[in-house]
């Protein structure tokens, strides 16, 4: 990930987050330039978006670059509430 592709990764990942109470962007690639990582961090500052830069190699040197910011109160739409429903049925019987 870079200037080239940020917007697009990180408002997807903006998008698929208003479901969750927390988001975070994953990347295996991304630019190391100190200008492109503090343009990141404002984004996630200002979108409450979590940043982990993943280490495929090897996973436990992955770092969270920018925690995400928990949501009490997710959004919610009839089609979601209705499969969460759906869900807690089935764990109930």
């Amino acid at each position: 990930m870079d200037f080239g592709n940020c917007k697009e990764c990180f408002f997807q990942a903006v998008s698929n987050s208003s479901w969750a109470n927390e988001g975070y962007l994953v990347a295996l690639d991304m630019a190391q330039d100190e200008g492109f990582v503090d343009a990141l961090q404002k984004l996630s500052q200002s979108f409450g978006i979590g940043i982990i830069h993943l280490d495929a190699q090897n996973i436990a040197q992955s770092q969270i670059l920018s925690p995400a910011q928990f949501k009490e109160k997710i959004d919610t739409t009839p089609r979601l509430t209705n499969w969460l429903r759906k869900i807690a049925i089935l764990q109930n019987s």
